[in-house]
């Protein structure tokens, strides 16, 4: 056999086999109740992205939802290939348990709407989540985390504002926030109580794990956080589409990336501060900011949808500033910083780690107007 047959054949049958792999795993993440990774949007709905997507020789139509509540969710899978359905999923709108085995999470979006709803403060309904983790096929550890409305007091002040009574006696904190009720196995005598001024719900990743637990609401400190349940990161409804990579100058100089106006694509300045980002699309395809961005392979709306994804799981902190609405998403190695002042500032920053925004006040617009 010929040499170039060789190589040609080969070749052949390496696609072969990345395709199989690309087929694969959108294979199993639809019939998981997933969002496919390597396929491209069709015509699409204004419902959070209901329609079909095409991969490579296969096609998955999906079925989202969108509500102010709760934002997207997903409702329904199909993957067709040869124009048959080789792979289904539905949200199980009947099922109010969360179920866990080998580490595999079930009925997530119930932890979703449950944190929401916690988290709205004109929630005055009692809220129950049901949690089942199996220790093996028939053996689980039953789970009841119940959420009791208090009755919060509030003071009319002179300006017109209010603020929320904090109780002087310990023992009213229950009664005035509420609070959280965790029962094991339905054991009621060594159920544990979380008053929701001092706790509230949220979530961590370590290690390639979903950590669903209690948190310090900012008055305490503790070593190891009070946890509900856990699961595999890869079994969650969390995605991500890129890798962003910040590189630490220790310059203390901001770069320009977008300017708003030359670049009508965008109503407000894209800087870069004391380093540079790039980012990177699955294995090989790397990007500078300023490439990604004319290029058109990524948006600063998915940018910062990432970011608040990433915030719901805790793979980032939030800083958010009384200067109009000003937010810091604070990541471990970087801090995406999104102005939203008074005075109309709009403009985006990618920094260094911490809290970064006096120190661009100081070194890019009081730099800027003593420019000018």
């Amino acid at each position: 056999m010929k040499k170039g047959v060789k190589i040609l054949i080969g070749v052949i049958i390496t696609l072969i086999i990345l395709w199989g792999i690309v087929f694969a795993i959108d294979y199993l993440r639809c019939r998981n109740f997933k969002m496919p990774i390597f396929v491209v949007a069709g015509e699409t709905a204004d419902d959070g992205g209901s329609g079909i997507y095409h991969g490579l020789g296969y096609k998955v139509n999906v079925e989202k939802s969108i509500s102010a509540e709760f934002g997207v969710q997903l409702e329904k899978v199909e993957m067709y290939f040869l124009n048959k359905v080789v792979a289904a999923a539905i949200a199980d709108s009947e099922s109010n348990i969360v179920e866990i085995k080998n580490g595999n999470i079930n009925n997530e979006n119930l932890i979703e709407n449950f944190i929401n709803k916690v988290s709205d403060n004109s929630n005055k309904e009692e809220l129950i989540l049901f949690i089942k983790e199996y220790q093996s096929d028939d053996e689980y550890i039953e789970k009841e985390l119940k959420f009791t409305p208090g009755n919060l007091l509030t003071i009319q002040m002179e300006d017109g504002s209010t603020i929320v009574e904090v109780p002087s006696d310990p023992a009213e904190y229950k009664e005035k926030y509420g609070y959280f009720t965790l029962t094991v196995n339905k054991d009621v005598n060594n159920a544990e109580t979380f008053d929701a001024f001092h706790w509230k719900l949220g979530r961590k990743v370590e290690d390639g794990e979903v950590i669903f637990c209690f948190e310090e609401n900012g008055f305490i400190q503790v070593n190891g956080l009070p946890e509900i349940c856990k699961y595999r990161l890869d079994s969650s409804n969390y995605t991500k589409n890129f890798e962003m990579h910040y590189y630490h100058k220790e310059d203390k100089k901001a770069k320009l990336i977008v300017d708003k106006n030359i670049n009508q694509e965008y109503d407000y300045n894209i800087y870069t501060y004391d380093g540079t980002v790039s980012f990177t699309f699955g294995t090989d395809m790397v990007y500078t900011f300023e490439e990604a961005l004319k290029q058109k392979v990524i948006t600063i709306e998915e940018i910062l949808e990432q970011a608040k994804i990433d915030l719901k799981y805790g793979i980032c902190d939030e800083g958010y500033f009384s200067d109009g609405g000003s937010t810091e998403y604070r990541y471990g190695d970087c801090t995406i910083l999104k102005y939203n002042t008074l005075d109309g500032n709009k403009d985006l920053v990618i920094g260094p780690v911490g809290q970064i925004i006096n120190e661009v006040n100081d070194n890019l617009y009081s730099k800027s107007l003593s420019d000018n």
